[in-house]
């Protein structure tokens, strides 16, 4: 990825939507970013994988889904260039596995109808390290920003700007026509630092995501889900065509976490429309 740190309009907004006093932009540089080490790591944020029980056909508004690995909200959107979002980054509870979590913004679906996945956001794992009597005695929690753009490239980890549990963090992921770019700004505001990133991609294509997501194997089959009870997205919102808007204005898709007992579950938008919870309900 290369280093991008000159997008003022980004930068300004920041400085608008928070109560920074200083604002430190840091390049995301190939030393500040890494890939997923092996197999049991987070290996992508892969497009969702329907569940048997399926039966939305398309987006419309109120419809629901079932996945394998997202609980959130699509929304669709015409020609869509960003999405944003921001929440509080939760505490992973080990689930009596090994579990891993993130949650994210992004535009496009990652496949042929949709086009570019673009993503950046949060993840969260509890991972077993130490056993007794056959049973887990301690376990490591691992945290970070990443970004994504499916399938060109897999899950990257942002290594110069750290995150912890209860840090609010808020993320954008803007795409560009003129230079065929995805932008990606990420903000720690308890650290009052953001990076800002870029890079070249196809076209994403309809829709926009805010979800909650069980990462998946190299292989691509889903992982645990980490408990990370409940958690809230906040000041979501689609730019596209028709201008700037809530989510919960815009058609949208209601995402339940299915493969066959359901793992997670979104709730209902928010009065203001720009957020919702999602709800953790079981690790698989």
């Amino acid at each position: 990825m290369e280093p991008y740190c000159t997008d003022p309009e980004e930068l300004m907004s920041a400085a608008r939507n928070t109560l920074f006093t200083a604002l430190a932009c840091l390049s995301v540089s190939a030393a500040s970013l890494t890939a997923p080490a092996s197999a049991q790591s987070p290996a992508e944020a892969s497009a969702p994988a329907s569940a048997a029980t399926t039966t939305a056909t398309g987006l419309r508004a109120a419809s629901n889904a079932l996945y394998e690995n997202w609980a959130g909200y699509q929304v669709a959107a015409k020609n869509p260039t960003q999405a944003r979002g921001s929440w509080t980054v939760p505490k992973a509870s080990w689930p009596g596995r090994d579990g891993y979590s993130n949650m994210w913004v992004g535009l496009g679906g990652g496949n042929r109808a949709q086009g570019q996945l673009i993503q950046a956001g949060t993840e969260h794992d509890s991972k077993c390290v130490a056993l007794r009597a056959g049973k887990c005695s301690k376990w490591k929690n691992d945290y970070y920003l990443w970004v994504e753009t499916f399938p060109q490239r897999s899950q990257e980890r942002i290594t110069n700007l750290p995150v912890s549990p209860g840090d609010p963090v808020r993320v954008a992921v803007r795409w560009s026509a003129r230079d065929s770019r995805a932008y990606f700004t990420l903000c720690n505001e308890r650290l009052q630092r953001c990076v800002v990133a870029s890079r070249a991609t196809s076209t994403p294509k309809g829709v926009a995501e805010f979800v909650l997501e069980r990462p998946s194997r190299a292989d691509g089959r889903p992982l645990a889900l980490a408990n990370t009870g409940t958690v809230s997205f906040r000041q979501l919102s689609v730019t596209d065509a028709s201008g700037t808007r809530v989510p919960k204005k815009m058609a949208n898709t209601r995402i339940s976490m299915f493969n066959g007992n359901l793992l997670a579950s979104p709730g209902a938008w928010s009065a203001s429309g720009n957020g919702f919870p999602v709800t953790f309900k079981r690790a698989a």
